[in-house]
């Protein structure tokens, strides 16, 4: 069966139960459960992301098919660079910049636009510095309001809004832009319309908890707390686009768990708030075939 996974569209719970077998071989229960803190589990994990998955230091999942914009992790970026063009925007700030690599990207693209990144955990690699246009804020990003009141045209929050309790960046979002600005958001969130069995909420809870997450924010919710704040003016399920990226996470996800006693000793050398990448990278491409999480754009007018 581990064998058969790649493009195979699963729907019932059989599969998760499996993927949340083979784990439990390689780690305990307990392990499985720990909640990271975001600093303890960005410190462990930077050097895996350019590793194993971009070596340009991007570390939010590529899109292809979409729109006609090139696939990779750049499609997201190119999206935003259109709205960039085509709107007058004069400044923008990125929530959770990572490793630079986005605005680093945006601002080589727009020279003549001030672009800010703030990011309490994470610093920019030496190679997304040299923009002349681009300052990094080492700060919380829940503080953007009071430390930018009506700065910036467009915000945005590549894989990073998750990380704020109750959504309380959305505020602060929208506190920092200037009056008709637009908020730009993609994320991952709980979705699902029907019922989950107890292996899929075992899953879904995993996937959080890899990533430094207690649990990620329903989809309802969060159109509820946008609104609040932002007028919709798009949204796009890419759920199914981002599933080219994560085929390849899967691959090598799959490898590791199939050997659980080569696995086990390849943790010993290795701290397990980054080895337990690996379940993130196994389960959540099956957590977004099944529906019971999806990963969302959505752009946002401030009212």
């Amino acid at each position: 069966m581990f064998e058969a996974w790649r493009r195979i569209d699963f729907t019932s719970s059989s599969d998760v139960g499996d993927r949340l077998r083979r784990i439990s071989r390689v780690y305990p229960q307990n392990i499985i459960d720990y909640l990271p803190s975001v600093d303890e589990y960005y410190a462990f994990s930077r050097w895996a992301y350019r590793f194993f998955y971009n070596n340009k230091g991007y570390i939010h999942l590529g899109v292809s098919d979409w729109i006609g914009y090139r696939p990779g992790p750049e499609a997201l970026l190119d999206f935003i660079s259109d709205h960039i063009a085509k709107n007058n925007v004069h400044s923008v700030l990125e929530l959770g910049y990572g490793m630079g690599s986005n605005l680093s990207y945006l601002s080589g693209k727009h020279p003549d636009i001030m672009f800010v990144g703030v990011d309490r955990v994470n610093l920019p690699l030496d190679s997304n510095r040299s923009g002349e246009n681009v300052h990094y804020v080492h700060a919380d990003f829940e503080d953007v309001g009071r430390l930018f009141p009506g700065k910036f045209d467009l915000i945005i929050g590549i894989e990073a809004i998750c990380y704020s309790s109750g959504l309380k960046v959305v505020d602060a979002a929208a506190d920092a832009l200037t009056s008709g600005g637009t908020f730009i958001v993609f994320d991952i969130y709980n979705h699902t319309d029907r019922e989950l069995t107890e292996e899929e909420t075992r899953a879904r809870s995993a996937c959080a908890r890899s990533v430094g997450i207690d649990a990620f924010i329903d989809y309802v919710y969060a159109i509820e707390r946008f609104s609040k704040r932002f007028e919709p003016i798009s949204s796009a399920d890419l759920s199914s686009n981002v599933m080219g990226s994560l085929e390849r996470m899967e691959n090598i996800a799959a490898f590791y768990f199939r050997h659980p006693f080569l696995a086990r000793i390849f943790n010993r050398f290795n701290h397990f708030a980054f080895t337990r990448n690996s379940i993130l990278g196994l389960l959540l491409p099956a957590c977004l075939r099944n529906g019971t999480l999806c990963y969302r754009m959505d752009m946002m007018k401030l009212r």
